[in-house]
């Protein structure tokens, strides 16, 4: 149960039960982004908001002591370093000699010579790592991801993991299928691993960077896929189409007789406003109003705990405990703040969830057990 949102550079999302989190550093105004230590700042922003905050007690000097070294020993972050992976190997533990020698690694004589964009991958690449090395359920979405959660792409719409194969190789883990896209129109199954795209074979530090190749600028523009299928050990060439895709957080119907199912895929966007919106359409709708409900949050990996506490009302109603904020600091008693709906009083509720429901996702799933709102069938998460 991992997740936090810091503001900053980008979202970084880590730590246990804590609520949105807005991380400020004083900035020397002298600073511009074409200045080595404007980079340097950013990258301390992250970890001090990650210091402060995260579940579990850890130092600054820590954090940025692993995420040196693990870039030491990864060949393919060197390459986007202009420097030897002397500096990272040599990281001092206090303060200072951390930040020293990552402006070192940057080495800002050869960083004029670099372009703002690989400045930036440079830095989203190092707190990418932090996310890694904290915990398997904490991720970074840098500026352009949001936007792309808020304004949708080109793609074959699919939700992908990257993952490591046998001698070194890469893949992306299908974890998910949208429904009326081209990827579920075409035979491909969730777990199926892409092990190409167009012919070359998946490579990238993020999952940011190994997915590009299968997105586009274009509607209708196509893209070759090689897929394993870990059931049969077959490979399939799938020649898909692009489509305008925007992620949907919230899907739902209506299954056999005044029974609803409701799949939250993550908590962003407006989940907790479309779960609302879904259950008044159908309680009006349906004749005799809802029998029982659904709610689907199998592979969830979190997101904002706002609209996981907005969801918990609409079953528990208002001033309950939602969750606990928790780190190495402090607890604190988050209340609910939504009314329980007229559509969910008395309904019998069934909640899914999986090994990969985290998060936010596992707080719905407590809070529900807790208050005995519902059975949960499925597996630890």
């Amino acid at each position: 149960m991992r997740k936090l949102m810091i503001c900053g550079l980008a979202f970084l999302c880590v730590g246990l039960w804590v609520p949105e989190t807005e991380a400020k550093v004083a900035y020397n105004p002298r600073f511009s982004d074409s200045d080595c230590r404007y980079w340097l700042m950013k990258f301390c922003e992250a970890v001090h908001a990650i210091s402060e905050n995260y579940v579990e007690k850890i130092s600054k000097e820590e954090i940025a002591r692993r995420v040196l070294l693990r870039a030491a020993r990864d060949s393919g972050i060197k390459r986007f370093f202009l420097a030897t992976s002397a500096p990272f190997a040599g990281a001092s533990p206090e303060c200072g000699g951390w930040a020293t020698k990552l402006c070192a690694a940057f080495n800002e004589r050869e960083l004029k010579k670099v372009s703002l964009s690989d400045r930036r991958h440079m830095v989203d690449i190092l707190i990418a790592l932090i996310a890694k090395d904290l915990d398997k359920n904490s991720r970074y979405e840098d500026e352009s991801a949001i936007r792309v959660e808020k304004n949708g792409y080109y793609g074959v719409g699919m939700k992908l993991d990257l993952i490591s194969r046998p001698r070194g190789k890469k893949g992306l883990l299908v974890k998910e299928l949208f429904s009326g896209y081209a990827a579920e129109r075409s035979g491909i199954k969730r777990l199926d691993i892409i092990t190409h795209v167009n012919g070359r074979p998946i490579s990238g530090i993020t999952i940011k960077d190994a997915s590009a190749p299968i997105r586009g600028t274009r509607k209708d523009s196509a893209v070759r896929l090689t897929v394993l299928h870990p059931c049969t050990g077959k490979t399939n060439i799938y020649e898909l189409r692009r489509d305008s895709v925007k992620e949907r957080a919230v899907q739902s119907r209506i299954i056999g007789t005044g029974y609803v199912y409701v799949r939250v895929g993550h908590f962003s966007g407006n989940a907790g406003e479309s779960v609302e919106r879904a259950l008044r359409l159908y309680g009006k709708t349906i004749p005799g109003g809802i029998r029982g409900i659904v709610l689907d949050i199998r592979d969830n990996p979190g997101g904002r705990v706002s609209h996981a506490s907005h969801i918990i009302g609409l079953w528990v109603g208002k001033g309950k405990t939602a969750y606990i904020t928790m780190n190495a600091r402090r607890t604190n008693d988050v209340l609910t703040e939504t009314e329980e709906s007229p559509f969910t009083r008395g309904v019998p509720t069934v909640f899914l969830i999986n090994g990969e429901s985290a998060s936010a996702a596992e707080m719905v799933a407590g809070a529900f057990q807790d208050y005995r709102r519902a059975a949960l069938i499925g597996e630890n998460s």
